[in-house]
């Protein structure tokens, strides 16, 4: 079975292709470069001990050309089953339709919210219930694909807008690590969506949100954990336990 990384070049991801990497050897890993967070030595910091060396055989595209035709080339003479992807621009169909399946991390509940920041988006909707991450197979959709599995993250009072992604990109990973066996041989259950989630792209974000969302988070987050049970009933995982 011939595996391929499509991620990007910041700590997260990093971290992302050395947890891959240590469950299945890759064929390939593409690596689209973005520039990086305002928070990068967090990044480094909390991922420190994820991230390895490794002697691998990285193929570097700048960012939007993740879709290009030199990209496609490899993947076919590779002969990739399965691309495992964290971070990149939206897969096109030139892309996803090439090897088996697509699988995804998506840093939030499809469900309730889908494109970028969406636990940023749960946080300002006072919907704390929403926030996690979830493994889904990509398509024609943005994050529209059968889902595999979700995961709530433990929170903190104390937590940022920053920590709980962090969060959240880790959680995903561990998702993966403990069901890898799963997903390679599709033992998994696929639930299709039956709703999907608000779609919040890089347009939508605002200083008038983050200022928002800052302000209010510590309270919120308070309110959601002394309600935790009951909260978490208005948002069902989906193949995952709370």
């Amino acid at each position: 079975m011939n595996i391929a990384i499509l991620t990007s070049n910041q700590p997260r991801h990093k971290a992302f292709i050395s947890t891959i990497s240590s469950l299945v050897y890759p064929s390939l890993v593409v690596v689209e470069s973005k520039l990086p967070t305002t928070f990068v030595n967090r990044e480094e910091l909390f991922f420190k001990r994820k991230i390895k060396d490794l002697n691998l055989n990285f193929f570097k595209v700048d960012k939007g050309k993740i879709n290009s035709d030199e990209v496609a080339k490899l993947l076919i003479e590779r002969k990739i089953d399965i691309i495992f992807v964290f971070g990149t621009s939206i897969l096109k169909d030139n892309i996803f339709s090439i090897p088996k399946f697509c699988i995804n991390i998506h840093t939030g509940l499809v469900q309730e919210y889908r494109g970028v920041d969406s636990n940023f988006w749960a946080l300002y909707e006072k919907n704390i219930e929403a926030i996690g991450v979830t493994i889904h197979k990509i398509n024609a959709g943005i994050d529209t694909g059968d889902v595999l599995m979700q995961k709530r993250i433990e929170l903190s009072p104390d937590d940022s807008i920053d920590s709980i992604f962090l969060k959240s990109c880790a959680a995903g990973f561990e998702l993966i690590e403990n069901n890898i066996d799963r997903i390679l041989n599709e033992k998994i259950n696929q639930i299709k969506m039956k709703k999907r989630g608000k779609l919040f792209k890089i347009k939508n974000m605002n200083n008038e949100a983050i200022l928002k969302v800052k302000a209010t988070m510590k309270e919120n987050i308070q309110d959601y954990l002394e309600d935790k049970v009951n909260r978490n009933k208005r948002v069902k995982i989906i193949n995952g336990v709370d």
